[in-house]
């Protein structure tokens, strides 16, 4: 089963035509992106994606997280668990 990690990666699912169980076998609700798309030459200091990030932290706007392997061959660029 699908179970995207990152923010970016879970709005882009929920965008999606495909629909895809949330946790506990529920639908997931779509999810809405606001604030400022990050310039591609220029992207923002930190994790490029905290300007439009549901779950962005003052560590994610200051650090850019490392990718990391979380099991499986998953790997993941966010500091979420």
């Amino acid at each position: 089963m699908l179970r995207p990690l990152h923010p970016y990666t879970r709005a882009l699912i929920s965008a999606s035509v495909l629909t895809l169980p949330g946790e506990g076998g529920q639908e997931m609700q779509p999810i809405v992106l606001s604030g400022e798309m990050p310039s591609p030459p220029n992207p923002p200091p930190g994790c490029r994606f905290h300007t439009r990030c549901y779950n962005a932290s003052a560590r994610c706007r200051d650090t850019g997280p490392e990718l990391r392997d979380v099991g499986s061959g998953h790997k993941v660029a966010c500091f979420l668990d």
